[in-house]
């Protein structure tokens, strides 16, 4: 499913599969680690080095950005995969398991295809079905799916 909406520094489009599956489920764990802790919004964005406005949105009105997962993540000692929501992503095909792989890594689809080496538009290309062409290109995207197995 392409979702034209979720565009990302400079990605076209890109796969998001279960989109809302994973916006539901971030929002919870945020709300869940920051009640765990018993801390009130204000205090669990001093310790995750947030606004208030960030802690609120991140669990009532959308899904956050992948910056603000990190850092309730370190934070809270919690891994990104759980903060993320990540775990329930599926990964039936080639792109789902490279976008669950991205968001494991806690990775902007800038910062997979520097890792990568390719560029922004293979990433796009892979998210929407493609495969990567080369054998070194396929060794490293292999490797850095290896995380969600």
């Amino acid at each position: 499913m392409i979702d034209s909406k979720n565009f990302h520094k400079g990605i076209r489009a890109v796969i998001t599969p279960y989109n809302g599956h994973e916006i539901i489920t971030t929002n919870n764990n945020i709300y869940i680690i920051r009640k765990k802790l018993n801390l009130d919004v204000k205090d669990f964005a001093k310790l995750c080095n947030l606004s208030e406005g960030a802690i609120t949105k991140a669990e009532i009105k959308r899904s956050p950005r992948i910056d603000t997962i990190k850092k309730v993540a370190y934070a809270t000692n919690e891994t990104i995969s759980f903060v993320g929501g990540f775990d329930g992503l599926p990964e039936n095909t080639f792109a789902e398991k490279l976008y669950k792989a991205i968001k494991y890594h806690g990775h902007s689809y800038e910062e997979c295809a520097k890792e990568l080496r390719v560029g922004r538009d293979s990433i796009a290309r892979y998210l929407n079905g493609g495969f990567p062409r080369t054998k070194r290109i396929q060794e490293s995207v292999e490797k850095y799916i290896s995380i969600i197995m």
